[in-house]
């Protein structure tokens, strides 16, 4: 396999699932949605049964955040304390049960 088919493949195994990985155009990968960087936030809540998937949604930044997206301004947010940045890409994920 070539060096550009490994990461075309890894590219898709990332976006498959679901984690956060810089987009084209300010957006960030949200299980199959892209989010926009500095504006949404990606909520990610885990299923603890088998035969249903984890659910993702791309989630406007409170208006509080203004222009500087980061954990502290969504601590409010349901799942608020679960979240991770990547710079302006944050990601909350909720506790499955």
């Amino acid at each position: 396999m070539s060096a550009s088919g490994v990461l075309t493949r890894a590219i898709v195994v990332v976006a498959a699932i679901g984690l956060s990985s810089c987009g084209a155009g300010g957006t960030f990968s949200c299980g199959t949605s892209n989010c926009k960087t500095a504006t949404e936030y990606c909520r990610v809540i885990p299923s603890d049964v088998a035969s249903e998937p984890t659910t993702y949604a791309c989630v406007p930044l409170p208006a509080s955040c203004g222009t500087a997206a980061s954990c502290a301004c969504v601590v409010g947010q349901p799942c608020g304390t679960g979240c991770k940045a990547n710079g302006d890409e944050l990601t909350i994920t909720c506790v499955a049960g």
